[in-house]
């Protein structure tokens, strides 16, 4: 609700000053309807100033004989009575005065409530508009991340859309080097199959010459235990051999040397195979 303007003690004297020039009784409500806003109880407290202002200095008590005390304390009554009936309405004003300061007193009251309570919701409004802000700054601050990360993806993107364009302009020589590439590995899977060829050629001939070592050796060790039965026997001929020299008969006669019968047995073999 919008606030009045405040009335200036000036303003109210001014009124009331021409309201009396006009012959007006100067009351509340004459100056607060002749001024046409404010509130009536600063204007209330205005009016007050202005009636002390214009206030009627007390009279001396004079001293008169009694005859014209008593026409004058009849004179006296008849102008009370005469005064009280405008007494009495200034009464009744000022009780009006009274009921009007307290029904503006309490729209004042009910006024200031309700801009409490409209205070009150602004600051509710204010604090909520200030979450909602503070919100609105994470949800700002987290799109321009997801922002920054969808550049970043985008130009990623755009890399890698360059490679693969790049690859493809060299699909063409890609192809004449795999070409040569298949070329490459028949001819080493040819040799590699010649390769297994002469391998197991030559495992077959490592068989063969492992056997044929094997009986070789065996001939060999034959051979060898012929000789030392050789040996042993030329051994014991060379021992007798001195005796029967010396005496042929003596030795012949007791059979120390046994008779030849033939040629010494030769050493077994047999061809090498092929």
């Amino acid at each position: 609700m919008p606030r009045e303007a405040t009335v200036t003690p000036e303003q109210t004297f001014a009124v009331a000053d021409a309201l009396q020039a006009e012959g007006i009784r100067p009351t509340l409500r004459e100056v607060h309807a002749r001024i046409g806003h404010g509130s009536m109880s600063t204007i209330n407290g205005h009016m007050q100033r202005w009636r002390e202002a214009h206030a009627r200095p007390p009279l001396a008590q004079p001293i008169l004989p009694p005859v014209l005390q008593r026409s004058l304390m009849d004179f006296i009554a008849a102008e009370v009575a005469a005064a009280r009936a405008p007494l009495d309405a200034e009464l009744a004003e000022q009780f009006q005065v009274t009921a009007d300061l307290a029904a503006e007193s309490e729209r004042l009251t009910k006024d200031l409530e309700e801009s409490t309570a409209a205070v009150a919701k602004l600051e509710a409004q204010r604090a909520a508009a200030d979450g909602r802000a503070k919100q609105l700054d994470l949800e700002l601050a987290a799109a321009k991340a997801d922002a920054a990360q969808e550049r970043q993806s985008a130009e990623a993107a755009r890399t890698e859309l360059a490679r693969v364009v790049v690859r493809l302009e060299s699909l063409g020589q890609l192809q004449s080097d795999l070409r040569a590439v298949q070329e490459k590995l028949e001819q080493e899977r040819l040799g590699r199959a010649q390769a297994e060829q002469r391998v197991a050629v030559l495992a077959a001939r490592q068989k063969d010459l492992g056997e044929r070592f094997a009986e070789m050796k065996m001939e060999v060790e034959r051979a060898n235990a012929l000789a030392e039965k050789a040996r042993e026997r030329v051994d014991q001929l060379t021992e007798r051999l001195p005796a029967a020299i010396e005496n042929p008969r003596t030795g012949m006669a007791s059979g120390s040397l046994p008779p030849r019968t033939g040629a010494a047995p030769a050493v077994e073999s047999r061809p090498p195979r092929r």
